[in-house]
């Protein structure tokens, strides 16, 4: 194990960015699949449509099945439509019938094809000749130019053209047009052909006398989006899916058609019905430890053995970055999404490679994320360009902001662009103002809501925005990108610049002990330095309990705690008798309590009272301080304020 680890960060890979190419040579879609609820779901016929985000890992699902072609009896075809017929779907139309009719007619007859080609695959895998009774079936494809390979799925804009035309339904015993009763309009015509293939297609099915028991398919229909354009048009076609599908599945005891669509392009759809497909609908949700289960699928797949968890997180990985345990530090920057994690561990692994480190340090996490971040803000964008063009706008409010924020705050923010946004994007001109900002924001998981429970993310299935709901947080993943670290807009307390400047080195000693070296047995004695050092420990722990006992959300308090536990950190590595040193180190802690003072005084999201208290706190720490350095050379501590005890 140990050999295999150590040489382990060469080949460490978590796989590719998309399903697709995941499953080619190469990638680790198939090694490193893990299996979900959802997956069984899709397997068993459980459900038939499956709503997640981009990346959430619908279309790993459909390809690892497509890649495995069946299971028992039970077959498996992906169908996924092509952009370039896109404005042809979606403009599609027949004469004499109205709404999404025309479109349901397409997908028919774009799922009866796929039918008919697994009629013959399962016919050519039970038996060296085809059966008569699927002779027809193979004749309809080739008399209409229909490729019999199941694996593949001709363009779109092919079926448009051949329902159009006129379909041959020679095969099926309708010789010519006048063996049919003439249609009043063409969207008749097309339907009456489409019964006829269809229950042709059926009897075929019941008439074959079928070698190890009657097979059956599951056809997946993913990628939709690619035709998608967030118009009426667009909607129409996707409804008319829904009711093919749906119709093909009731008629084909033998066929499940499953949808797997965008959770944005799915809430956008208002149809007659939409009621009866709940009970098929499933929203595909990752909890954490399926995430780190993922992780850890991925990277034993790539090794070649099984590597266990603490392996992972603790040789390869660190076992903390920044004060949390590394999955949950690179989980909170996800949201919830195979396709984030994925991407996030690759970028540490290749950064750890460029740093020429052996394995993934602490600094090559911290050196990644903002990239990461960058990525992340970018991808949102792009995922939802279509439905808000405006985003890229809507995010410079944020840039160089704390992260924590108010109503208040934001439409404040608003203020100052909303009419410039409403010039540049008026049938959006809802989005600018604050309620309806908060709507779109939270929608895409850009910000969550504080409750008392902690922040909450429309992605983990948290209820929308209440008129209650006032403080708002933007989500880990993109505060890198936009320089939005602060919950208060407060820089860090900067410590280090005192080993900078004055070559201190990394020996701890405790706050009020001095040692005293070269003898046989140390000797401990308090000295002056490190009783004012006491000092400052006190005043900063009097602010901080002020925080910890306020309203205030929790980041805020955390981001706190965090800068005055590096100044106590700090304080245990001043080495004894250095005044100057103990003067610089007073004057940073007096600097960052004055910024801190001045948050204070500008957030929004401290009421009237609590701001008062806090600032008087922080008022009388600095006041302290400074009279600890105006008369440090005069006075010991007892005699500046013999009423604090250590």
């Amino acid at each position: 194990m140990d050999v295999q680890l150590n040489s382990s960060i060469a080949n460490l890979y978590f796989g590719k960015d998309d399903a697709e190419t995941d499953i080619a040579a190469g990638g680790l879609l198939d090694r490193g699949f893990l299996p979900t609820k959802t997956y069984d779901a899709v397997a068993n016929r459980k459900k038939t449509l499956i709503i997640g985000r981009k990346g959430s890992g619908k279309s790993a699902i459909c390809v690892v099945l497509d890649r495995r072609q069946r299971q028992g009896s039970v077959h498996y075809n992906l169908i996924t439509p092509d952009e370039i017929s896109a404005e042809e779907v979606r403009r599609f139309e027949l004469p004499g019938i109205k709404g999404p009719q025309a479109k349901v007619l397409l997908w028919r007859y774009v799922l009866d094809v796929q039918i008919a080609k697994f009629l013959l695959a399962a016919a050519r895998e039970r038996a060296e000749a085809l059966p008569d009774v699927l002779k027809p079936v193979r004749k309809f494809l080739v008399d209409n130019h229909e490729v019999d390979d199941l694996r593949f799925t001709e363009k779109l804009w092919r079926a448009i053209e051949k329902l159009k035309g006129s379909l041959s339904l020679e095969a099926f015993g309708v010789k010519v047009a006048a063996d049919v009763a003439p249609a009043p309009t063409e969207g008749v015509r097309v339907s009456q052909q489409l019964d006829t293939i269809e229950q042709s297609l059926l009897s075929a099915y019941r008439d074959a006398a079928w070698i190890g028991g009657d097979p059956s398919i599951i056809l997946m229909v993913d990628q939709v989006e690619r035709i998608w354009a967030n118009d009426r048009d667009s909607d129409v076609m996707i409804v008319g899916l829904l009711l093919a599908s749906k119709e093909l599945s009731a008629l084909f005891d033998f066929v499940t058609v499953t949808l797997f669509l965008r959770t944005d392009i799915y809430e956008f759809l208002i149809f007659p019905d939409r009621d009866k497909y709940r009970g098929e609908e499933l929203r595909i949700d990752w909890s954490r430890k399926e995430l780190e289960q993922l992780v850890l699928a991925r990277a034993s797949a790539s090794l070649g053995f099984k590597l266990p968890a603490d392996e992972l997180w603790g040789r390869l990985f660190p076992s903390v970055i920044d004060g949390h345990k590394t999955g949950e530090y690179l989980i909170d920057r996800t949201l919830l999404r195979p396709r984030d994690i994925i991407q996030f561990c690759n970028l540490c692994r290749d950064t750890a490679e460029k740093n020429g480190h052996a394995t993934i340090e602490p600094e090559d996490v911290l050196e990644a994320t903002p990239q990461y971040s960058a990525w992340k803000l970018r991808d949102l964008i792009a995922e939802y360009f279509v439905n808000y063009p405006f985003l890229n706008d809507l995010f410079v409010l944020f840039q160089n902001n704390s992260y924590v924020m108010t109503r208040r705050g934001l439409d404040a923010r608003l203020a100052t662009v909303r009419s410039a946004l409403v010039g540049r994007f008026p049938d959006h001109s809802v989005a600018f103002d604050v309620d309806g900002a908060l709507a779109v924001l939270y929608g895409i998981g850009f910000i969550g809501v504080i409750r008392p429970s902690g922040p909450v993310y429309s992605f983990t299935g948290a209820s929308g925005i209440a008129p209650s709901d006032d403080t708002f947080v933007i989500h880990p993943a993109f505060r890198d990108a936009l320089r939005s670290t602060s919950s208060l807009d407060l820089e860090p307390l900067d410590v280090g610049r005192l080993s900078r400047s004055f070559g201190i080195g990394s020996q701890s000693v405790s706050v009020g002990q001095s040692i005293t070296v070269g003898l046989d047995q140390p000797v401990f004695r308090a000295s002056r330095s490190q009783s004012r050092l006491e000092f400052v420990a006190r005043r900063i722990r009097l602010v901080e309990e002020g925080f910890i006992k306020s309203d205030l959300p929790s980041d805020v308090k955390e981001e706190v705690r965090r800068n005055f536990e590096s100044a106590n950190g700090a304080l245990r590595t001043l080495p004894d008798g250095a005044d100057a040193v103990v003067d610089q180190f007073i004057t940073e802690v007096v600097g960052h309590l004055r910024a801190l003072l001045v948050a204070v005084k500008d957030s929004d999201l401290i009421d009237g009272g609590e701001r008062e208290g806090l600032s008087r706190r922080i008022l009388d720490a600095i006041d302290d301080l400074m009279d600890v350095m105006r008369r440090s050379y005069a006075l010991d501590i007892g005699a500046i304020d013999p009423n604090i005890s250590g």
